[in-house]
């Protein structure tokens, strides 16, 4: 029997945490998106902007630890691509966001 090693359930680990930090984050922009189309603005706005600018420090963090552990396959590419696409969204929602409100 193969003995697991530290290194390898920490990597399963972090990927895990930022999986559920992506359907978080996503969740947090799509009420933030919500909520300016709606015209809600107030106080939840300004939460929801906090909590998203919170979640993508978060994010980055996860994202440069997961890039220590250099694993040069398509898991990584996918974390990659994802993290682009959900940094991208959060700054032009920001923008769509402070403009409108």
């Amino acid at each position: 029997m193969k003995q697991i090693d530290a290194k390898h359930l920490a990597y399963h680990t972090l990927l895990g945490m930022y999986f559920l930090w992506l359907a978080v984050f996503s969740t947090l922009l799509g009420l933030f998106v919500n909520n300016v189309l709606e015209h809600n603005f107030g106080q939840i706005c300004k939460l929801l902007l906090l909590w998203i600018l919170l979640n993508s420090v978060i994010g980055t963090s996860l994202y440069m630890v997961i890039r220590l552990f250099s694993k040069k396959g398509w898991l990584y590419r996918f974390v990659l691509f994802s993290y682009i696409v959900a940094i991208v969204v959060c700054v032009a929602a920001i923008t769509f966001g402070i403009n409108r409100v």
